[in-house]
Order: structure tokens, then sequence, then C-alpha cells
């Protein structure tokens, strides 16, 4: 099972990969994934790819969201 800084390096990576240059709040989504003392937005994070992109993630990016959303979604 990933750490949490594990999840959080993903959920940056993914960010920067579907949403850079396309959504207004890039920014500050990624100030809240860095913040440890906040909980990851993994359901904010994969709504706002949903909005703006029709995207179809890999198997590995999958693997990737899948345990954070059960732990955190």
């Amino acid at each position: 099972m990933p750490t949490d800084q594990q999840d959080r390096f993903a959920l940056k990576a993914l960010i920067e990969k579907y949403l850079e240059g396309k959504a207004p709040d890039y920014q500050r989504l990624l100030e809240i994934v860095e913040q440890p003392s906040r909980q990851i937005p993994i359901r904010g994070v994969l709504e706002a790819i949903r909005c703006l992109n029709s995207v179809q993630f890999s198997q590995q990016e999958l693997r990737l969201i899948d345990d954070p959303l059960y732990r955190y979604g």
C-alpha cells in the first residue's frame, strides 16, 4: 500500500499531466496536494480532470488512483 507521500506525488503528477495550462485552479490544487496537513483532494482533482478532459486513464494511472480514492475519497 502506498504511503501518503507517494499518493501525493502520484496525484501531483496527474495534476501536471492533465490540468497544467487548462485549469484556472491548477496552482491551487498543487498547493493543497503539497500540504501534508491537508487531506489529499483525490475527488476534487478527478472532478477537475473530468470537467476539462475526456480522458481515458492508463492502467498504471488507475492503480495509482484506486488506493487514495478508497482511503480518502
